[in-house]
């Protein structure tokens, strides 16, 4: 995605979280009858308390290496394989921030896979 911010956390590799977020901002224009929606590929393995979030924020939020957001629209987790996800929005409208974040909670060393996204389709967008 274009202009997809990323933000990093890496704090003490055995004794804290960790997690990664991308996340970029749309002006959404859905509708009850034409919602919009998020569709990608993703999997994810880690450790079973790791796991892919993905959150709708407004745009005054700016997701914060290390802290978590509240409220994901979904989270994923515990696939070696690609899976198609497909989520369907509430009615939204206005400028919001797609926020995809990835925790793996070090609960031991870091477990191979973590996560990966591809392929993301975003509808009911207006173009800048």
């Amino acid at each position: 995605m274009k202009g997809v911010e990323t933000l990093v956390s890496r704090q003490d590799l055995f004794h804290a979280n960790f997690n990664f977020m991308l996340y970029r901002e749309f002006n959404f224009a859905s509708t009850a009858a034409d919602p919009s929606t998020i569709s990608f590929y993703w999997r994810s393995v880690g450790w079973s308390s790791d796991y892919l979030a993905v959150y709708i924020t407004e745009s005054s939020v700016t997701p914060i290496a290390g802290t978590l957001l509240s409220n994901p629209v979904r989270t994923l987790r515990n696939s070696s394989t690609w899976r198609h996800e497909v989520i369907v929005l509430p009615v939204t409208s206005g400028n919001r921030r797609v926020v995809f974040s990835w925790v793996n909670a070090f609960t031991n060393l870091p477990q191979q896979p973590p996560a990966a996204i591809d392929d993301i389709t975003i509808t009911n967008v207006l173009l800048e």
